[in-house]
C-alpha cells in the first residue's frame, strides 16, 4: 500500500496496475527476470517453481532458490519496490522521497536488507519507520482520538500472512514501542486454509474427482482450478463479514458449495484466540494489563472478520477500534508522522513521578534488535480514565511492528522486556524539484510518497497454491510399526508396557510367572525372560534398562523381581505385605544407580533396595529409615518418577524421609489438605471457611502465609501448580461435591487469585496435571469424574472432553474415550495440539488402556493376545 501527499495537503492511495493494493509475491522467469504483484501471480499458475508469495518471510535467508536460480532476498524486495516506483513516476513525473515501514521486531540486519532493496529499486531517498508507531500516529492525528500522555495503544496488526502486536506509549516527543510480539505463522491465509479444508471434506464426498484436481493438481488446468477455488473461498470469507451465508463456486462443477458465518467462526475461533493470547502475552511482557490500555487498535485486512473484534472485547474487556479500510492506517499514519514533525512538541500536563527504566549495558542481537542481557523490567504507567472506544467489527492479521530509531535527546533510551525503543522523527528530507520539462504551474508540485510494504499480506493471501495448510497438526492417524506376541498371554491377567525412544518393554503375567520382553525398535529383535512365582502380579516400574515387577501378597510376603534383557541379569527378592513401591533418585553421597524405595505400612519403615541386585545395600546411604505411625505419602502420583525428597505426614507434622538424615519439616494441622510445591516445599490449608493457606520448605520450616481463600468455601485438595511457586486449590461449599471449584493463586507478598473456574465433581485422586517447562507451566489439565478440561495460564478453556485427558509434553495431550480398564475394549484416541487448539482423531484400537505407555512419537498398548506399537506423530 502506498500513499501520495500533494502540495495542497490532499492524500490518495497510489494505484499500481490500476489497484490500490499490490500483492507482494514475486516470480523469477527462465531468463532471471523478476516480476512482482499480479503479473507474478499469473505467471506462477503455469510454473510454481519460480514463485515466492511472501518475500518478507524470507528476510533472514540471504538468498532464495527460484526457477533453479539463487536470488538475493534484497532483489526480491526490490522488485516490489520497483513496481511502486514505476507507478509513482507515472503519477507525478519523478521519483519522490519515500518512507518504508517495517515490523517492530526487525533488527539492524533486516532493516539494512530493506534499505538495500530500496536502493536497488532506484529510490533516491528512503526513511524507515516502525509500523506500530505509524499506526499510533494515525489513531491520534488522523482519527483525532484522545490518548493521554503516558497512555498506551495496543496495535493488533492481523494481516494476510502474519500477526504482529505492539504496545506503543504516547509521549510529548512522539511514541515509544514498549514491547512487541505476534506470530509469523498466523494470518488470514490460515483462516482461508481452514475454510478450504472444511469445504474440501464436503467436496470429497460429493465430487471426489474435482477435489482431487484441486487438492493435488497435476496439470496446468488443475493448477488453474485450484487457484480459482482458493480465490472463491477467500471472496466468500470476505462476504461473510457482511452477510450470514455465502456460496462458493467449484471450478469444473456445475453446482456450488455454501458456507455460513457460524461455520467460518467455528473454524476461525481457535486461530483468533491464539492471536488474542499473543496480545495478552505481549502486554504482560511489557508489564501491562488490559486495564492499562487506552485503546486496542485493529489494522490489517484480516481484522475485518467480525469475530476478531468480538473475541478481543470479550476476553480483554476493552472495546477495540478499527476502520472500514484497515490496510490504510500504517501507510497514512507514516505520512501523519512526517507532517507532525514540523509542529512544535506538545507539552504534557505536569507528570507524576514515575521512575524511568534503567538503561542497559547488555549486548544486542543484530538480527532482532533484542538485548541479550541487562534488560530491566518496565514500570507500568497509570492512566486517567478514558472515554469508551467504539467496537470495531473487523480485525486483521499484520506483521510484527517496529524497531526504533536512535533518539535525538541525550537521555538514555529505556529498555524494557521486550526492549522499549524510543522513536523520534528525524529532520525532514528535501524534496527534489520536478524536471524542467514541466510547466511553471506544475513545477510547484511537491510530492511525498509514503510507502508501506506489508509483505506477505496480499501475495500469499491471493496465491496459496503451493503452501501447506496451516496450522499443521503434529498428530497423525495411528500406524502400526511393531507387534510383540507373548506366549500364554490371556485377556484377564496383568499386562503393561513401557516405551523409550529405542526400546519397548512388556510385562505380562503368564501363569504364576511374569514375562518381561524387550523389543529393539531399530533392529526389530526381541529378548524375553520369565521369572517369579506368584498368584497375581499387579505393579511394574522401569528403572533404566531394568524392569521391576511386584506381586500381590501371598503366604505372608510379596515377591519383587527385576529383569534386564539388555545385559541378561535378573534377581528375585521379597518385601512386606502392605506398602508403597516407588523409585528413588541417585543418592547424593554415593552416585550409585537409582534405588527402589519400599515404604512398609506394617513395620513403619522405608528401605532402599538396589535396582541392580534387589537387595538392601549399605552403598545406597541409610538403608532403613523409621516412619512415624499412621504416615501418609505426600505429592506422589507417579511412582516411576525418581525423587530424593520423600515427604510423609503423620501426627500433625510433615517429615522428609528421603534425605540421608530424616527430619521433621513442619508442624501442620492433622486434617489439613497438604501438597507439594517447588522442589522441597509444602503448601497446606486450614480446614476452615475463609481458609488460610501457608507454605513451608525443608530449608525454612517456619510457616509463611500465602493467601486466604473465599469466605464461604472449604479446601479439599491443594498443591503447587507446577515447578514454580503458584498454588492450586480445589474447594467447595460444605460437603457439596458439585460446587467444587479449581483456583490458581500467587502466594507470598504478591498474594492474589489468578483465576478460578467451576470444577464440579473434581477427581481428588488425580485432580491436576501440569504441562510445562522447568520452572513454569503452559497448560493445566483439571480432571473430574466425568472427563477433563485443559486451561491455559490465564484460566481460559483450551479443550474440554468427557474422556481421560493426559499430557504428553508442554503443549500436547491425549484423550482416551471408552472403557479404560484392564480388559481389552475399543478406545477412541484423540490427539490435542493445545497451542493451535487442533484436534486429531487417531483411531479406535481395541486395547487395555490402563497398560499403555508412550513417548513423543509412538504408543504401545496391550491387547487381548499381544502388544502393538503405533506411530502417532512424526
Amino acid at each position: 500500500m502506498a500513499i501520495l501527499r500533494w502540495p495542497d495537503g490532499r492524500t490518495r492511495p497510489l494505484l499500481v496496475d490500476g489497484r490500490p493494493v499490490l500483492p507482494s509475491g514475486v516470480y523469477v522467469d527462465s531468463t532471471g527476470t523478476i516480476h512482482a504483484g499480479r503479473d507474478a501471480e499469473r505467471m506462477a499458475q503455469v510454473d510454481p517453481g519460480g514463485y515466492e508469495p511472501n518475500p518478507k518471510q524470507r528476510i533472514d535467508d540471504g538468498a532464495v532458490l527460484l526457477a533453479g536460480r539463487e536470488v538475493p532476498v534484497a532483489d526480491l524486495l526490490a522488485a516490489v519496490l520497483r513496481a511502486v516506483a514505476r507507478a509513482a513516476g507515472e503519477a507525478v513525473g519523478f521519483l519522490p522521497p519515500a518512507v518504508l515501514t517495517y515490523p517492530a521486531a526487525w533488527g539492524s540486519l533486516r532493516r539494512q536488507t530493506l534499505q538495500d532493496a530500496a536502493t536497488r529499486a532506484g529510490w533516491p531517498q528512503v526513511r524507515l519507520m516502525p509500523e506500530p508507531v505509524a499506526a499510533a500516529r494515525y489513531f491520534t492525528d488522523v482519527m483525532r482520538r484522545p490518548v493521554p500522555f503516558g497512555g498506551t495503544i495496543a496495535v493488533f496488526d492481523f494481516g494476510g500472512g502474519t500477526l504482529d502486536v505492539a504496545m506503543v506509549r504516547r509521549e510529548a516527543t512522539g511514541f515509544t514501542v514498549l514491547g512487541w510480539g505476534g506470530a509469523e505463522d498466523l494470518g488470514g491465509l490460515d483462516i482461508d486454509a481452514a475454510l478450504v479444508a472444511h469445504l474440501g471434506q464436503q467436496l470429497e464426498r460429493t465430487e471426489p474427482a474435482a477435489w482431487q484436481q484441486i487438492s493435488q493438481p497435476a496439470t496446468e488446468l488443475d493448477r488453474r482450478h485450484r487457484r480459482q477455488f482458493w480465490d472463491e473461498v477467500r471472496s466468500a470469507k470476505e462476504m461473510l463479514s457482511r452477510a450470514t451465508t455465502a456460496s462458493v463456486a467449484v471450478p469444473g462443477v456445475s453446482g456450488s458449495l455454501h458456507v455460513t458465518r457460524d461455520e467460518l467462526e467455528t473454524l476461525a475461533r481457535p486461530l483468533i484466540r491464539r492471536g488474542v493470547a499473543e496480545l495478552v502475552a505481549t502486554a504482560e511482557r511489557s508489564r501491562l494489563t488490559p486495564a492499562d490500555l487506552s485503546v486496542v487498535f485493529l489494522v490489517g485486512g484480516a481484522s475485518r472478520i467480525p469475530l476478531v473484534a468480538h473475541t478481543l472485547h470479550t476476553e480483554l474487556g476493552v472495546a477495540p477500534t478499527m476502520l472500514e479500510q484497515p490496510e490504510l492506517p500504517v501507510a497514512e499514519g507514516a505520512l501523519a508522522d512526517l507532517i507532525a514533525q514540523s509542529a512544535p512538541p506538545q507539552q504534557p500536563p505536569p507528570p507524576r513521578q514515575v521512575p524511568a527504566p534503567a538503561p542497559t549495558t547488555g549486548m544486542f542481537d543484530t538480527r532482532t534488535g533484542i538485548p541479550t542481557s541487562g534488560v530491566p523490567h518496565p514500570v507500568p504507567l497509570q492512566r486517567p480514565p478514558m472515554p469508551a472506544m467504539p467496537v470495531s467489527a473487523h480485525p486483521a492479521p499484520a506483521p510484527v511492528s517496529a524497531t526504533p530509531v536512535s533518539p535525538v535527546s541525550p537521555r538514555p533510551a529505556p529498555v524494557l522486556p521486550p526492549p522499549a525503543f524510543p522513536y523520534q522523527r528525524p529532520m525532514p528530507m528535501p524534496v527534489p524539484p520536478p524536471p524542467r520539462r514541466r510547466s511553471g504551474g506544475k513545477t510547484a508540485l511537491r510530492v511525498l510518497l509514503i510507502l508501506t510494504l506489508v509483505f506477505g499480506c496480499m501475495g500469499g493471501g491471493v496465491y496459496t497454491l503451493w503452501q501447506v495448510i496451516k496450522p499443521k497438526p503434529t498428530f497423525q492417524k495411528l500406524s502400526q510399526t511393531a507387534s510383540i506376541k507373548v506366549e500364554g498371554m490371556t485377556e484377564t491377567d496383568f499386562a503393561t508396557a513401557f516405551l523409550t525412544e529405542k526400546k519397548a518393554h512388556t510385562v505380562t503375567q503368564v501363569g504364576r510367572a511374569v514375562d518381561v520382553t524387550t523389543l529393539d525398535l531399530s533392529t526389530s529383535t526381541t529378548k524375553g525372560k520369565k521369572i517369579g512365582d506368584a498368584a497375581k502380579w499387579s505393579q511394574a516400574l522401569m528403572i533404566g534398562d531394568y524392569i521391576v515387577a511386584l506381586a500381590e501378597p501371598e503366604n505372608g510376603k510379596r515377591q519383587l523381581v527385576g529383569v534386564n534383557n539388555i545385559d541378561g541379569t535378573e534377581w528375585t527378592s521379597a518385601v512386606g505385605v502392605d506398602g508403597i513401591l516407588m523409585v528413588g533418585d541417585v543418592h547424593p553421597t554415593t552416585g550409585n544407580a537409582m534405588p527402589l524405595l519400599w515404604l512398609d505400612r506394617k513395620t513403619n519403615q522405608m528401605s532402599r533396595i538396589s535396582s541392580v541386585t534387589g537387595k538392601v545395600a549399605s552403598g545406597l546411604g541409610t538403608t532403613t529409615i523409621g516412619l512415624p505411625a499412621g504416615w501418609r505419602l505426600l505429592g506422589r502420583t507417579n511412582p516411576s518418577t525418581p525423587t530424593n525428597v520423600v515427604l510423609v505426614a503423620a501426627g500433625g507434622a510433615v517429615w522428609d524421609i528421603g534425605s540421608k538424615d530424616p527430619k521433621k519439616v513442619a508442624d501442620i494441622p492433622d486434617t489439613a489438605p497438604v501438597g507439594r510445591v517447588g522442589f522441597d516445599g509444602l503448601v497446606y490449608a486450614s480446614q476452615k471457611t475463609e481458609y488460610q493457606v501457608s507454605t513451608v520448605s525443608a530449608s525454612n520450616s517456619n510457616p509463611q502465609p500465602a493467601f486466604r481463600g473465599p469466605a464461604n468455601r472449604s479446601p479439599v485438595w491443594i498443591s503447587g501448580c507446577s515447578k514454580g511457586s503458584d498454588v492450586c486449590v480445589i474447594d467447595q461449599v460444605g460437603t457439596d461435591e458439585s460446587s467444587r471449584e479449581f483456583a490458581r493463586y500467587r502466594s507470598g507478598s504478591s498474594a492474589e487469585q489468578v483465576w478460578r473456574v467451576a470444577a464440579p465433581d473434581a477427581d481428588l485422586d488425580r485432580p491436576m496435571q501440569s504441562l510445562g517447562g522447568d520452572y513454569d507451566d503452559r497448560y493445566l489439565i483439571v480432571n473430574t469424574t466425568k472427563g477433563g478440561t485443559v486451561y491455559n495460564t490465564r484460566g481460559a478453556t483450551v479443550a474440554t472432553h468427557k474422556g481421560a485427558l493426559v499430557g504428553i509434553n508442554i503443549n500436547r495431550a491425549f484423550v482416551f474415550t471408552g472403557a479404560l480398564g484392564t480388559k481389552p475394549s475399543p478406545v477412541t484416541l484423540l490427539g490435542l495440539d493445545l497451542d493451535n487448539e487442533l484436534q486429531t482423531s487417531l483411531g479406535t484400537p481395541t486395547i487395555r488402556a490402563s497398560g499403555c505407555w508412550w513417548n513423543s512419537t509412538s504408543l504401545i498398548c496391550p491387547g487381548a493376545k499381544d502388544y502393538t506399537v503405533w506411530k502417532y506423530a512424526k
